[in-house]
């Protein structure tokens, strides 16, 4: 049986469906897209990010399988690259396996479309996607994880990796209501913290990340950072102003733009890691290296004025880092992955010095905050 990868068109909707079905009576938690286009970030090439489908047909037109791509131009060894971030491939060899090889071959076509290529996520590096593309030659990393507690008693409550036995469970509420915990946590934070409050900073909420930040980006973008062009139409399309959850925020320093940052502060029902917490999330953000720890600084203090519990980011560039650790957020394991094909790997690397820790990849880089 032959197997052709094709666009996904609104004649196939049906067919996916049908695909959809097929996976779900197998089992299958994730299921692909049902309308051809996307709401978010819309298929488009003349546009400077959007996202396009891919199908695997066989030879009666049954969808076999499929695959997202979210493209954008990189800022890489000081020029522009177009990338593509590998979302979603799915595949009946999962449930079936007269179709196990497909997932190679819908690798293999998204490679020849965009040879620099990356997934993030993937609920880390050991799952069966991260391990079929390290096969393949992508490299593999984690993206670091950083929270900082804000309400102490909640998070020793709430968060369910302090409830997985009846010990660790009856140990957090012990110390949470004793006071004892949430005492230790806030303490032990403040022992960490070594940022220096800068009154020439101010923060302000925007609807919008208008030409002030093509000015902060053309100021800031060098031959030594590596990532996503992070230009107003473009982020003004990944997190656009119908989307009320993320808030976006101009940073200022003596009155000038600096920097922006884009947070979230959600309360979460039930949640498989955070239960019940009022989360807060700095999603993403730009500006130039001696400016992050104020930027960071700014977008922590609003989340605190939200309410949240509990603030978390994933940030891979060595300066975002550094400037969580100074404001006394701690790390833990991530399970947010990152490959990156063999061209865009050596690409990155070549461009930074420090390889691929200094290239700027958090969550707005790959399926955007969900989640959170």
């Amino acid at each position: 049986m032959g197997i052709k990868i094709v666009p996904y068109q609104a004649v196939h909707e049906e067919a996916v469906e049908s695909f959809n079905e097929r996976l779900r009576d197998a089992g299958v938690a994730f299921q692909f897209f049902d309308r051809c286009s996307s709401d978010w970030l819309p298929d488009d090439v003349r546009a400077p990010v959007f996202r396009t489908y891919r199908l695997a047909l066989d030879d009666e037109g049954v969808v076999r399988g499929a695959y997202a791509l979210r493209c954008q131009d990189f800022w890489i060894k000081g020029g522009r690259q177009r990338v593509a971030n590998y979302q979603l491939p799915l595949s009946e060899g999962i449930c079936n396996p007269r179709f196990r090889p497909l997932g190679t071959r819908l690798l293999r076509s998204a490679l020849r479309e965009f040879p620099y290529l990356y997934s993030l996520g993937m609920g880390g590096i050991v799952q069966p996607l991260p391990k079929l593309l390290e096969a393949s030659g992508f490299d593999l990393s984690l993206v670091p994880f950083f929270f900082r507690v804000l309400n102490g008693r909640r998070f020793l409550t709430e968060m369910m990796v302090l409830r997985q036995s009846k010990m660790r469970r009856f140990g957090a509420q012990l110390a949470a209501y004793s006071g004892l915990g949430p005492l230790g946590i806030h303490s032990f934070q403040r022992l960490c913290t070594q940022a220096v409050v800068d009154g020439r900073f101010t923060s302000s909420v925007v609807a919008s990340l208008d030409g002030w930040l093509d000015e902060v980006w053309a100021r800031t973008a060098s031959d030594e950072t590596s990532g996503a062009i992070r230009s107003s139409e473009v982020m003004n399309r990944v997190f656009p102003t119908d989307h009320e959850s993320n808030i976006k925020m101009k940073i200022c320093c003596s009155g000038e733009p600096i920097g922006y940052v884009v947070v979230r502060c959600t309360s979460m029902k039930g949640d498989a890691y955070f239960g019940d917490l009022r989360l807060g999330s700095i999603v993403d953000g730009w500006g130039a290296k001696e400016h992050v720890g104020q930027i960071v600084r700014l977008a922590a203090a609003h989340l605190k004025g939200l309410g949240a519990d509990l603030i978390i980011s994933n940030q891979s560039s060595r300066p975002w880092r550094e400037a969580l650790k100074s404001l006394g957020f701690l790390s833990f394991r991530s399970n947010f992955g990152l490959a990156t094909s063999p061209k865009l790997t050596a690409a990155l690397r070549a461009s930074s010095g420090d390889g691929l820790e200094d290239c700027h990849f958090n969550r707005s880089d790959g399926d955007g905050p969900i989640h959170i």
